[in-house]
């Protein structure tokens, strides 16, 4: 896909064959950056084209090179306010074309499976491995200096907050979701005086102790705008009204 061979268009036969049963829900997630920003709309195009816009879910998300070097996979993220200025231009149009938009959050009550199942929750990969965190199985990461006794285990410190294998057993112990709880509640961490935690949690816990700041979720840049399009929506009282509405402000 992304040397343009034949792989989209396999990819998206699928989806479209898939989308003509009822009761199979589809999501699709866009990862954007710098590279491909302009080609966002011209895939929702071809979903609006095909009338899938009411039969899939699509999810945008900021690149997030996780343990990458970004040179050598060719990423170029954009900062946050970037990301989430183009987002809000991004749902909007979505918006008016009947795609299902997600544009208020929710309250939070769990993270990952990383904070929230400190002996159970566990992410397996294609060869077997066991991970706490969704972001490491196939990662380059390695330990950081400033969170090693949190992230790994004493058996394999190769590789962040793995937990063994399929053949090797499960080393149970979870540091860092415990470490990560802790910091709220001694009030160590600034997120306890936000007034979007409810809706966030803190985020993630891996990129918290990496960066040592909050990783405040997209959504608290453009947050002004999705209130603003969800009352639009609201005072005309359906999407197809707001659709007309603006058409006729356009015309």
């Amino acid at each position: 896909m992304k040397t343009g061979g034949r792989s989209f268009l396999k990819s998206y036969q699928t989806i479209k064959r898939l989308s003509e049963h009822e009761g199979v829900g589809i999501g699709i997630r866009i990862n954007i950056d710098k590279n491909n920003i302009d080609s966002v709309p011209e895939l929702l195009n071809v979903l609006i084209a095909d009338g899938l816009q009411k039969k899939v879910s699509v999810d945008l998300a900021p690149v997030h090179p996780w343990g990458s070097d970004t040179t050598r996979y060719h990423y170029e993220p954009l900062s946050l306010t970037e990301y989430a200025e183009i987002e809000l231009d991004l749902l909007t149009s979505m918006v008016l074309e009947d795609f299902q938009v997600h544009l208020l959050p929710n309250r939070k009550k769990s993270i990952c499976t990383v904070a929230l199942n400190l002996r159970n929750g566990l992410v397996v990969d294609a060869n077997g491995k066991l991970s706490r965190c969704w972001e490491v199985p196939y990662s380059e990461v390695k330990p950081h200096k400033h969170f090693v006794q949190y992230l790994s285990n004493h058996a394999n410190q190769k590789t962040l907050l793995e937990v063994g294998s399929l053949r090797r057993g499960i080393q149970k112990s979870n540091w860092l979701g415990q470490t990560f709880l802790q910091v709220f509640e001694e009030k160590t961490i600034e997120c306890v005086n936000c007034p979007l935690l409810p809706s966030c949690a803190g985020q993630c816990p891996v990129r918290y102790f990496q960066d040592a700041k909050p990783p405040c979720p997209v959504w608290k840049y453009n947050l002004e705008g999705r209130i603003a399009l969800s009352y639009a929506i609201d005072q005309v009282g359906s999407v197809e009204a707001l659709k007309k509405t603006v058409q006729a402000t356009q015309s």
